[in-house]
């Protein structure tokens, strides 16, 4: 959770109507991994990409998703 998630998802809930732990929890469970992410978690991939472990991969995005989203 960063305070850029937490403002954004306090104005999704509030436009939907509904209470914040409801709407986060409403995202979670949609969420193969059934966890939300950390901060951490995005930034090992960001470094990841800046090493020379990662120096073939071009333009691609890499998600970080939990298996949200499927490419």
């Amino acid at each position: 959770d960063t305070v850029m998630q937490r403002a954004t998802e306090a104005s999704n809930a509030a436009a939907a109507g509904i209470d914040l732990a409801a709407y986060i929890q409403s995202r979670t469970v949609d969420i193969p991994l059934r966890r939300r992410t950390s901060p951490e978690e995005v930034a090992e991939g960001i470094v990841w990409l800046a090493t020379q472990t990662a120096s073939y991969v071009t333009g691609n995005r890499l998600n970080i998703s939990g298996g949200l989203e499927l490419d």
